[in-house]
């Protein structure tokens, strides 16, 4: 709710802006004022000067709840890659240590350890699976996007009743939900965006990057292996394999704790979560 206290902040102030623009357009002239030729150029060019400012603010106003609007779409969108962040950094952190605490075991070679570690380090594989599947979702998408497109043209009737069902199913008559809809079927465009995020829940602007899904995951992935490995670089044995095994259940409940400060959640509960 606070952070969305600005966004409301501006809306409201654009709207007032375009209030007071409708007020200046319909003012009626003074009874008082002689209609004449030159009057009425008068009051115009007056007119004119003191709307100026009102429309130069309206563009301002404007401006900034648009990219307001463009903002929180795309810091939803960056959220999202938590998903890639937590499954690579918790799959990095258990396969490594997995690895490491066995062969630690049946080799008691910290030679072997530290090779068997590096060379299990999975970020390529992580990161090109995150970006085929990233990818994958968007041909999924787009895909059904064009196949929406070209019902619209093909069966048009049929598309504008399931918008007016649409409608009905958010609590709006059907009198009110058919003038919705025809109103929008109106624009094409504005048409097929109004059914793919109602009918199929999916947003028409892309906000995924596979690139930055691939970077996120392979990132989280190598920085998390490395946690079960130093302690074998820096100790031998017994204390090398517990150090290992304690710093992954610790990395482990910490990822999980910073996951539940980014979404608001509890950080013990999210944590025991992930270490759990």
């Amino acid at each position: 709710m606070e952070r969305e206290r600005h966004p409301l902040e501006v809306f409201t102030q654009a709207l007032d802006q375009l209030e007071a623009r409708r007020t200046v357009a319909v003012a009626p002239p003074s009874p008082a004022t002689e209609t004449t030729a030159e009057t009425v150029e008068d009051t115009l060019g007056r007119e004119r000067a003191e709307f100026a400012p009102v429309a130069a603010n309206d563009l301002d106003t404007f401006v900034n709840a648009t990219i307001e609007l463009d903002r929180e779409r795309w810091r939803v969108a960056s959220l999202g890659r938590i998903r890639e962040v937590v499954f690579g950094a918790q799959d990095g952190i258990l396969s490594t240590v997995a690895l490491v605490t066995s062969v630690a075991v049946a080799l008691d070679s910290q030679t072997a350890v530290l090779v068997a570690g590096l060379a299990a380090a999975g970020t390529i594989s992580m990161a090109t699976g995150a970006y085929l599947g990233s990818r994958a979702e968007q041909d999924v998408q787009r895909a059904e996007i064009a196949r929406k497109a070209q019902e619209i043209e093909e069966k048009p009737a049929e598309e504008l009743a399931e918008l007016v069902v649409i409608y009905q199913r958010e609590g709006r008559s059907f009198e009110e939900a058919r003038r919705m809809a025809d109103e929008i079927a109106e624009d094409k465009e504005l048409w097929l965006r109004t059914l793919v995020e109602k009918e199929l829940g999916i947003s028409p602007d892309e906000t995924s990057n596979p690139m930055k899904d691939a970077a996120a995951m392979g990132l989280s992935f190598l920085l998390a292996a490395s946690v079960p490995i130093i302690p074998h670089i820096l100790l031998t044995g017994t204390a090398a394999i517990s150090g290992s095994v304690t710093g992954a259940l610790v990395a482990l409940f910490v990822l999980g704790s910073l996951k539940g400060r980014l979404v608001q959640k509890s950080p013990i509960l999210q944590g025991l979560e992930i270490l759990g």
